[in-house]
């Protein structure tokens, strides 16, 4: 199998790919933008495979459109983060506000919960940028983490996973070491059950169990999401260590709402920044040696895609500011884009969540730093150097093309709205639903794998109905739904999140204030069927019982299986198991019945 690695930036930010030998995992340590080992699917490893099936009467190469592998890691000689390492930050808060009261003019708990965050780390520093910077630690080593096969380190974040619209993917998944885990692909809109994204699955040291990845052009866009550990009670640590990683769609040719040459080289013009503060304090791309430097060239657009992933057991997100120097537009919001790209205003103060991903477009006349409660993590700097223009920057009538987020240089544009993602607020809904998120369990409930949350009435969610929540107590529990993206309907749901457009994680609460206007959002149970996990994203709240799932059944009867047009599939979904398995398809990893609201109203 081949792999690729992307270099550091030259030509302008054109991306310069290159054979890389998969034993070769070192990241380099000097100063500038972090080098990721990629996660590249292709035809040919699936043959490759198909060299070992032992366990499946189907070729992998024949069922699979392409095909990756990657291993899941460990390294006893690093550290694993203390799990409560902000706590104390979080306990002065409540004795911060007396001094350092929240702003008049913000009206909702979102919007006062973010800034008294934001205040208090900037009176409240428990380090100092210099002290920082001449810290002589290890640059990325993860606890646990997710690699390529063959490489020799243990890194987080782990390689970026880049996946096609329109193709059937399936990944290979390789155990290793003494602990169990298992893989969520956050902020996909596929199935969470057979052999797709269920978080039941458990992955051992010697097994290797294979995900089925089916994205659809016409039921999925491409986007900014991420990958990580989900294996209940086992999750936060692994996080915690560094188990996770950026995921990619691309859109290929696939349409996307616009065919303008400018826009579509934007769209292509990517940077990476994931944002973590999983080692007890807010870094860039793991760089915990000084600030992660992006080379510019001066009113360039490029598309930034950030991920930020926070695994403090008390923290639902943070603001990204952006000091002045760079025009910053949002894009996308978790990986989805906006109705009308890009948004109308240029903003400097971001407020996201534990697990959100924000893709924006980016432009810098000057050199600029990126902060986060009020630390430096990363700038912009200004290459003062030519841009060597390349055949890729002109198009068939030579045309020399220019990266915008804006078609002919100047207009915004519609994107295409998939079923899953039209409009909603104004449509009829089917039913509604209170969701009310505490520290140890969701609508009053401690999670149980065995039996699912129900409606009022005790049924099942119906397959294509268009539900409406009212969400409660998600400023300090944010919600996360697999599955199926939330449009935000009303302006009540804090300044993170914009009526009208969708999300997969949502920090909001009016519960002190304005109880008349609640958050409420929409989302149609469409595409896919089955169960569905929701819970808080603090891990921490998650793993003591803050989660929950329901099912989605269709058909005259509840008790029907789910549409005959979009099943998971059940196999392939085992390639290994560890010596002493017996050797069937489904020893080490047997799928799962999911009981129904209806299972326990007989």
């Amino acid at each position: 199998m081949v792999t690729r690695r992307r270099n550091r930036r030259s030509n302008g930010g054109v991306i310069v790919p290159v054979l890389a030998v998969m034993t070769m995992s070192l990241v380099p340590l000097c100063r500038g933008e972090r080098v990721y080992d990629e996660v590249v699917f292709d035809s040919k490893t699936c043959q490759d495979l198909d060299q070992n099936n032992k366990l499946n009467s189907k070729s992998y190469a024949q069922y699979f459109d392409v095909c990756a592998i990657m291993e899941f890691c460990e390294d006893p000689t690093a550290e694993l983060p203390q799990r409560n390492d902000r706590r104390r930050h979080r306990q002065r808060r409540l004795n911060h506000n007396e001094k350092y009261p929240p702003s008049p003019q913000l009206t909702s708990d979102a919007e006062i919960y973010f800034e008294e965050e934001a205040d208090l780390a900037e009176h409240h520093h428990d380090y100092d940028d210099d002290d920082h910077n001449k810290k002589n630690e290890k640059h990325y080593n993860a606890r646990f983490g997710w690699k390529l096969i063959g490489a020799k380190e243990c890194l987080w974040p782990g390689p970026i996973m880049r996946l096609e619209r329109g193709l059937k993917h399936g990944l290979f998944v390789k155990g290793s070491g003494g602990n169990t885990t298992n893989l969520h692909f956050h902020g996909l809109h596929a199935a969470g059950h057979g052999n797709g994204d269920d978080i039941l699955r458990e992955l051992r040291g010697g097994d290797t169990l294979i995900y089925e990845i089916h994205l659809p052009a016409d039921r999925h866009m491409g986007g900014t999401h991420w990958y990580h550990s989900h294996l209940y009670h086992e999750a936060w640590d692994q996080v915690l260590g560094g188990a996770y990683g950026m995921m990619i769609i691309h859109d290929g040719d696939h349409d996307v709402g616009t065919t303008d040459a400018g826009v579509l080289k934007f769209l292509a013009n990517e940077r990476i920044m994931i944002l973590d503060d999983t080692h007890g304090q807010w870094v860039a791309n793991g760089n915990r040696n000084g600030l992660e430097e992006y080379r510019v060239h001066r009113d360039e657009w490029y598309r930034l895609r950030i991920l930020m992933v926070s695994a403090d057991g008390h923290s639902s997100g943070a603001h990204v500011r952006f000091e002045s120097g760079c025009e910053v537009r949002s894009v996308a919001h978790d990986g989805i884009l906006r109705t009308t790209v890009p948004k109308d205003i240029a903003e400097d103060r971001f407020p996201m969540t534990s697990s959100s991903r924000l893709d924006a477009a980016i432009r810098c006349t000057k050199n600029a730093k990126v902060t986060i409660y009020g630390r430096h993590v990363a700038e912009f700097k200004i290459r003062e150097d030519d841009r060597r223009l390349s055949s890729d920057d002109h198009d068939h009538d030579n045309n020399h093309i220019v990266p915008s987020p804006y078609e002919n240089g100047r207009d915004s544009w519609q994107s295409l709205r998939l079923p899953y993602l039209m409009d909603l607020r104004n449509v009829p809904v089917d039913n509604t639903w209170r969701i009310d998120v505490k520290g140890k369990s969701l609508n009053g409930l401690v999670y149980n794998a065995s039996k699912p949350l129900c409606n009022v009435d005790g049924s099942d969610f119906r397959y294509g109905s268009v539900q409406e929540w009212t969400l409660k107590n998600t400023v300090k529990h944010p919600l996360h739904v697999h599955m199926y993206p939330m449009q935000v309907v009303t302006d009540y749901c804090g300044d993170g999140h914009d009526n009208g457009e969708f999300y997969d994680t949502i920090v909001s609460d009016t519960s002190r204030r304005n109880r008349q206007y609640p958050c409420l959002v929409r989302t149609r149970l469409i595409d896919v069927a089955g169960p569905v996990l929701l819970h808080c994203h603090i891990l921490f709240h998650a793993e003591r019982g803050a989660q929950g799932w329901f099912h989605v059944v269709t058909g005259n009867d509840e008790t029907d299986d789910i549409p005959d047009e979009i099943p998971q599939p059940d196999f392939p979904r085992v390639h290994e198991c560890e010596e002493g398995t017996p050797t069937t398809t489904d020893a080490c990893d047997p799928p799962r019945v999911f009981p129904k609201c209806t299972d326990f109203n007989a």
